[in-house]
């Protein structure tokens, strides 16, 4: 994040499978203007909300060069530990498809508010089962 005074790093980890959002845009509602910025999975540890975002470093503009090393150095060590393996694990709608329904009686950490999962988990509960051709395999119950 940059702005006129400062030099930010703020988290920020989401995941967008472009055939679910697709399908919840045409029952949401939504003002097309917005759909790009919608998620399918969105990090626990990293949260969406730019409100509630952790921030990690911050340089004021000018700042010596030996600080903005150490905060590219942190921004790296942070992208490292944390993103690389949020990316990891979810790489198919399948992986999403486990963590928006597995649990359908447990707040999700993944998504909320609760509307945001059930509307998601259903569309990658549909998608699972009708590309599984071994029938259902998804985790909808």
């Amino acid at each position: 994040m940059v702005d006129h005074e400062t030099w930010s790093i703020l988290s920020d980890g989401r995941i967008r499978f472009e055939e679910i959002e697709v399908i919840c845009h045409e029952a949401s509602g939504l003002p097309a203007d917005i759909h790009a910025e919608t998620v399918t999975i969105a990090a626990p540890n990293l949260s969406p909300n730019a409100d509630q975002r952790r921030m990690f470093g911050r340089l004021a503009n000018g700042a010596a060069p030996d600080s903005v090393g150490k905060l590219a150095a942190t921004a790296e060590r942070l992208f490292t530990s944390l993103a690389v393996p949020f990316f990891d694990r979810f790489k198919t709608i399948q992986d999403a498809d486990v963590v928006l329904n597995s649990q359908p009686s447990v707040n999700s950490p993944y998504l909320v508010p609760d509307y945001e999962r059930c509307c998601r988990g259903l569309v990658a509960a549909k998608h699972c089962w009708e590309t599984e051709s071994s029938g259902p395999a998804h985790h909808l119950y």
